[in-house]
């Protein structure tokens, strides 16, 4: 027979197991690490019709924290996946977004959400990231909605450290900052504020790696009260040099 202090030590065995288990899907091993796409890569999002459900190849939703964007952007590891969802400028949940040929996402008071795109530039340098970024919803009227965004861009060469921003500029070479403008707009799925052919040149530590991740995320610019703005995506690129 099995005695009773066999058995407890059984049961607190399992307990340890299944706690250490739920802890380690908790940090970390929920995250998604999206496949590196081969490089020269551009995506303008075609296949988003309007209700898809599934990430483009290379594209995962992240969850980076259960609190609002934070003032800078954070760069910490993300704690699980977000899952995309089929929306408009109407939805107001926290979540990953097919707006019809864009791709995008919306944080809220209780999530830090992300875009990650993952990309391998074996053989490459002087690596070019372009982008167009827009606004999809923006509740913004100035008394019960009165957020303004920042998307910021973030980049690591692994897929488990924290990551670094970067400064993106426009296609003349001045600084960008993008945000959400203060046009109230909450249907549809047109975008606002656009501003196409944002760019950066990668620092040289992602020359020719296997993994190179890049991340939007958004940072809390002003504004304390109501509804958050969402932001997408269109006609991403990466493109480098050939070494030689």
């Amino acid at each position: 027979m099995i005695s009773q202090l066999t058995l407890k030590n059984n049961v607190l065995q399992f307990f340890y197991c299944v706690t250490f288990l739920l802890f380690c899907n908790f940090y970390g091993l929920a995250q998604t690490n999206p496949t590196a796409q081969a490089i020269p890569y551009s995506q303008n999002f075609s296949g988003l019709t309007g209700s898809t459900t599934t990430y483009p190849g290379g594209w995962q939703g992240w969850v980076v924290s259960a609190n609002p964007p934070s003032g800078t952007g954070r760069i910490t590891v993300a704690s699980a996946d977000k899952s995309m969802a089929a929306g408009t400028a109407a939805s107001s949940s926290n979540s990953g977004y097919d707006y019809n040929g864009k791709i995008g996402f919306l944080s809220t008071s209780g999530a830090d959400n992300a875009l990650v795109l993952s990309v391998n530039t074996t053989g490459y340098n002087s690596n070019v990231v372009t982008f167009d970024a827009m606004t999809i919803r923006n509740p913004y009227d100035g008394t019960a909605n009165n957020y303004i965004h920042g998307l910021v861009l973030q980049y690591r060469t692994d897929t488990s450290s924290a990551f670094t921003a970067i400064t993106y500029t426009t296609s003349t070479g001045t600084a960008a900052d993008y945000q959400n403008n203060t046009t109230l707009q909450t249907t549809g799925t047109t975008g606002q504020n656009i501003v196409t052919g944002l760019k950066v040149t990668l620092p040289s530590a992602c020359n020719n790696q296997a993994v190179v991740q890049l991340r939007w995320i958004n940072k809390t610019v002003s504004g304390s009260l109501g509804s958050r703005p969402s932001m997408a995506l269109d006609n991403v690129s990466v493109a480098g040099t050939a070494i030689p």
